[in-house]
């Protein structure tokens, strides 16, 4: 999906943005013109994380069970492949090849500069629902079948809170994510109602985002049991996520923008589950579209894993109407990870007849 580029600045769309809405009685949009810039403010809440770890360092980690490619966080510090999350290497993530090449340009800041990136400004929900032909752009949503998702009202958008990074990794090797039981519940349901559910990941401390995905199915059984270690029991279940866009972004980029579904804080303050109106939605996700693909499995202990091809394998799985089971491909690729690496970056698109 094309994206529309805009020629102001992110300061003078935001005072556009805010003219509209003082126009509105029951406008949805709210901006919050506090200076604070703590990028590390963490909530404190007691919430329903993907992870509860007991773990109290800053530092997000990765961890490698030797019997499971899964996190065991009992062992999390007694290995040696740690990484901080702000630390992460930058390269093109490509999905549309089988390999890739190494590139050397790496990044050791998890802060990126995106004053010259664009997005599109979106209109206010009430305009939306006075409208009912205007659009939504959310790049890169498409079904199964490959056609462009651009009905706003069947769109719900979720930020979801991420207490290791390791965890993000397993996600992008498998595509597959799973969080509290109360969230699968109000996720599942949603699905059923036919609507689009998308996902804004935040790893605790980043000060940001990582990127987005599209929800693929509901939880199914069997699917990459026990991936996530201890806290799996207290989960509701694997579901497939379709990764549309990985690349970090700073919450600083949005700091004057308040969410009106989560008592008008600002973005950063966001729970794991936390809805985000579409509108706004719509500007963080065009946002992060622009910027350059990031591999963030480069230079970690998941970089040679065998790893599923976001942009094929969902929809390779539906014409076989296998989307909604634990296929041959899902237990081969978890087995030969746990067991092995590759001796390259290879992608798994789910036609193949074996995999080494």
């Amino acid at each position: 999906m094309n994206t529309t580029t805009s020629t102001t600045s992110f300061g003078e769309d935001v005072e556009k943005l805010n003219k509209v809405n003082n126009n509105n009685v029951n406008s949805n949009f709210f901006f919050n013109n506090s200076n604070n810039t703590d990028n590390n403010w963490v909530d404190q809440k007691a919430v329903e994380t993907h992870n509860h770890s007991n773990n109290s360092s800053n530092n997000y980690l990765d961890s490698y069970n030797n019997n499971n490619i899964g996190v065991d966080d009992n062992n999390l510090n007694n290995h040696n492949n740690f990484k901080n999350i702000r630390n992460i290497h930058k390269l093109p993530f490509n999905t549309n090849t089988t390999t890739t090449t190494t590139n050397n340009n790496n990044s050791n800041n998890m802060r990126v500069n995106n004053n010259n990136n664009s997005y599109n400004l979106c209109r206010t929900n009430e305009q939306l629902d006075n409208n009912p032909n205007t659009t939504i752009n959310i790049p890169g949503i498409y079904d199964l079948d490959n056609n462009p998702i651009t009905e706003s009202k069947k769109i719900k958008v979720f930020v979801l809170k991420c207490n290791k990074i390791c965890h993000l990794y397993l996600s992008i090797l498998y595509g597959v994510w799973a969080t509290g039981k109360n969230n699968t519940k109000k996720f599942v349901n949603l699905f059923k109602e036919k609507y689009t559910i998308l996902f804004l990941f935040s790893v605790n401390e980043s000060g940001g985002f990582q990127g987005y995905a599209q929800m693929i199915t509901p939880p199914i059984k069997k699917l990459h049991e026990n991936l996530w270690g201890p806290i799996t029991k207290r989960l509701g279940g694997n579901f497939r996520v379709k990764w549309i866009k990985l690349a970090k972004i700073d919450f600083d980029i949005f700091k004057n923008i308040t969410n009106p579904y989560n008592e008008n804080l600002p973005l950063k303050k966001s729970r794991d589950g936390t809805e985000i109106p579409i509108h706004i939605a719509s500007i963080i996700c065009n946002k992060i579209y622009v910027l350059e693909n990031e591999d963030f499995l480069v230079g970690t202990i998941y970089e040679y894993k065998r790893r599923i091809n976001h942009v094929l394998y969902f929809s390779n799985l539906h014409k076989k109407k296998m989307l909604n089971t634990n296929t041959m491909w899902d237990t081969l690729i978890s087995e030969l990870n746990n067991s092995s690496d590759c001796k390259q970056i290879t992608f798994i698109d789910g036609t193949e007849q074996s995999i080494s």
